[in-house]
């Protein structure tokens, strides 16, 4: 999980990358930092 501050807007992008044991997607999110929080990361 990344969260990451965006230097030209006041804007927030938290990314992940879900994997289901057979191929992998990346999500992106804007504006919603509490989601650090609320998603947990599973090795």
């Amino acid at each position: 999980m990344q969260v990451i501050r965006a230097k030209t807007k006041k804007m927030t992008i938290c990314k992940v990358i879900v994997n289901d044991g057979t191929d992998y997607c990346e999500i992106t999110w804007y504006n919603q930092p509490y989601l650090k929080e609320q998603l947990k990361v599973r090795k």
